[in-house]
């Protein structure tokens, strides 16, 4: 599909297209992968004079085996798209996608080099980008997207594919979240919380990094946090789901934030761990979709003025 301004393709790890075809929504889109892409073309990418690779050929190689899908990007440049990836990416979290690894982005997809090496394309479909790619017509720079590398944790019962509907709807949230964000300084902490705390190998620390993002929306309460923290985030997001069961909800996530910071957190596996982690991850998810509701982040004294009313 035709795009005036250019495109740029982040390989996506772990995740799963929901069908083998294209989709292209906005400035934003899904490209499964068709072709693999050996070590050598990676080698012919690194010595020759027309490309750019800004990583280790062999660390290309290593993790693009595990890449099933590409997400598409339109951006004037590669420092464009890494931004507007980042806007998609809370924008996914936002909507429900599992986290997931996109540790590289590209001017090419990683289809358009699959067996370039070996001086004969693998489809005849491609054959144009292919001769364009192999004669220096056009060149490839492949770079890093720096915030995508270490561990990942995934919500309970995740599920580990981008439909086009979630992508459709993260597309159309992404410069809404972003003028929100852009406006207001305060949900800055969230917005890198969502991008970041998944990827915090230890689940504890985890934990803690999106309890700072909550606690830094309400600035003013320094006593009382946790009936306080309760009492505002019940009310934020009292607008789809009954105050009461938000403010428990809350209460009892707090005391595993404090069980947490004084070192008397001690799950009894792994599942109670993770369990505990989807708790503070959803709160957040659902903080960030309920300032998107109201087109803003209310202050302590609107919530307290909502719930005097």
């Amino acid at each position: 599909m035709f795009s005036p301004v250019p495109q740029h393709f982040a390989p996506v790890l772990i995740l799963a297209p929901e069908s083998p075809d294209r989709y292209q929504v906005g400035g934003f889109g899904i490209l499964p992968r068709r072709w693999g892409v050996g070590i050598t073309d990676w080698a012919w990418l690194a010595v020759s004079e027309h490309h750019t690779l800004e990583v280790e050929y062999q660390l290309a190689d290593v993790l693009i085996h595990g890449c099933n899908m590409e997400l598409v990007v339109e951006a004037p440049d590669l420092r464009s798209a890494r931004g507007q990836f980042e806007w998609l990416y809370a924008s996914l979290m936002i909507v429900g996608v599992a986290p997931f690894f996109a540790p590289f982005i590209s001017t090419h997809s990683i289809n358009d080099f699959s067996n370039v090496s070996a001086g004969t394309p693998t489809d005849d479909d491609r054959r144009d980008r292919y001769h364009a790619l192999r004669s220096g017509h056009e060149s490839v720079t492949f770079g890093f997207n720096l915030f995508h590398f270490g561990s990942l944790t995934s919500p309970l019962d995740a599920e580990e594919r981008i439909t086009v509907a979630r992508l459709t709807d993260a597309a159309n949230l992404t410069d809404r979240w972003r003028v929100l964000v852009e406006s207001d300084p305060t949900l800055r902490v969230l917005h890198d919380a969502l991008i970041a705390a998944p990827q915090v190998g230890n689940r504890g620390q985890s934990i803690l990094m999106m309890w700072t993002a909550l606690e830094s929306l309400f600035p003013k309460v320094n006593s009382e946090l946790s009936f306080r923290l309760a009492l505002y985030l019940a009310q934020l997001l009292g607008h789809t789901t009954p105050r009461f069961d938000n403010f428990q909800r809350v209460r009892s996530a707090y005391n595993t934030r404090s069980a947490i910071a004084h070192g008397t957190w001690k799950p009894k596996d792994f599942l109670s761990e993770r369990r505990d982690w989807t708790v503070a991850w959803m709160l957040l998810l659902d903080v960030a979709n309920a300032c998107l509701s109201r087109g803003r982040l209310p202050s302590e004294d609107d919530l307290t003025a909502e719930l005097l009313a």
